[in-house]
């Protein structure tokens, strides 16, 4: 049978793949299977991971860490400093960012931070030439034709990553890197392989820290913060995180929450790119090491109260509008041109803005996203309902399991 065709005004980017348009009926039969399959090899990856480690004698048994207490200098224990004479890899790596210099690996200040905040949390340290050897064997696996379809993928749409970056620019160093790393994880994830927004991530990771570095930051990011479900067959993340960031602007935007309503605005819509690249794709490449300093730490909540924050500060001009295209301009179109030329226009509109019920004035010339990811700090959301949400989430079936957070 014929598909049937989404309006034009219905239809979502290019993240958002053609299983948005399958039954409720259809996506459950579908998703059942392949989530069952794929959390059993799942499981036999991982076991084949630990047994690797553990084969090149990964050491154990730090104490896990407090993420509130998150500090430049609180993890120095953590990593595995290997001798001198094995640092030949490392002293090639150079600085893109701004961050200062790591001592005992190859990536800045502010990657070290993340990876000994991922890495303490789990109770180990991050051995970096155990990591990197899995890394390289990852490389040297043959590859399949499905491994094949997918680096061409990878090659198109390396090109597409950060174009005004100059590190990623005119087929260098950063876009020969940059395929490496994402054609590695197709082959340590191959239920997964790639998708369209991982580019951005790993570009965002290979600015602030060597090839190594960065695949390990951003496997983390997908296991340990759970961004996989999101890439899932059937994109059950994407559900989950769309359906509790609707839930928030009810909750604290009422009159957008309303205005949605009346013009047939869904919030994946807008939030799917947000959600395939954790706004990797929308923020200046110098301010996305400050959103991952929080994601870090307050994982998927400071993710909504980020998201909360744009649309407060767009709200005049979403609730004026009336048209989808003029409606979506403010927080879709000019958001994601953060990466072109255009972006005057968008701070432009940011010399008043209505925060938490004050009014701050900052004059456009001197707004950045900085701000915005300041600002966003202050929302107020109920967090443990959140929580609860998020850990009770039923990932087959694409709906909640209120009877259990009630409690919340």
């Amino acid at each position: 049978s014929t598909k049937k065709a989404l309006p034009e005004n219905k239809k979502t980017d290019f993240f958002v793949k053609e299983k948005l348009n399958v039954s409720p009926e259809k996506k459950q039969a579908k998703t059942k299977p392949s989530i069952a399959t794929d959390r059993a090899e799942e499981k036999a990856r991982k076991q084949c991971i630990r047994i690797k480690l553990e084969e090149l004698n990964v050491p154990k048994g730090i104490e896990k860490l407090n993420p509130a207490n998150v500090s430049r200098n609180s993890f120095a224990h953590t990593t595995t400093l290997p001798p001198k004479q094995e640092f030949i890899f490392e002293e090639k790596f150079k600085h893109k960012c701004k961050c200062g210099s790591a001592d005992s690996l190859p990536c800045c200040a502010r990657a070290k931070r993340w990876i000994d905040l991922v890495y303490g949390n789990k109770g180990h340290s991050f051995n970096y030439q155990s990591h990197k050897k899995i890394y390289e064997d990852l490389l040297k696996l043959p590859r399949s034709k499905s491994s094949k379809e997918e680096e061409a993928q990878i090659k198109k749409d390396v090109n597409r990553t950060f174009p005004l970056t100059e590190y990623f620019r005119d087929f260098g160093e950063g876009q020969r890197l940059l395929e490496r790393v994402l054609v590695a994880y197709s082959k340590y994830d191959p239920n997964i392989g790639y998708v369209q927004g991982m580019n951005f991530l790993v570009g965002a990771f290979l600015y602030h820290s060597s090839e190594v570095i960065a695949f390990w930051l951003f496997v983390a990011v997908l296991e340990d913060y759970e961004l996989r479900e999101v890439f899932l067959p059937g994109l059950p993340g994407l559900y989950k995180h769309t359906q509790i960031l609707d839930l928030l602007v009810l909750e604290n935007l009422h009159s957008i929450y309303k205005h949605f309503c009346e013009n047939y605005i869904k919030v994946e819509m807008f939030a799917t790119e947000w959600l395939f690249t954790l706004f990797c794709s929308v923020l200046k490449i110098d301010y996305i090491g400050n959103f991952f300093d929080m994601f870090f730490v307050d994982s998927w909540i400071f993710f909504y109260k980020f998201c909360i924050t744009l649309l407060r500060i767009h709200e005049r001009d979403i609730l004026k509008s009336r048209e989808l295209s003029e409606m979506m301009a403010p927080i879709k179109n000019e958001l994601t041109h953060s990466h072109s030329k255009s972006t005057a226009s968008y701070w432009g509109i940011l010399k008043s803005v209505p925060v938490l019920g004050n009014i701050i004035n900052i004059p456009a010339s001197s707004m950045n996203w900085l701000h915005i990811i300041t600002l966003s700090q202050g929302e107020i959301i109920n967090e443990k309902y959140v929580k609860g949400l998020l850990s009770k989430y039923d990932l087959e079936n694409h709906r909640f399991n209120f009877s259990k957070i009630n409690q919340y």
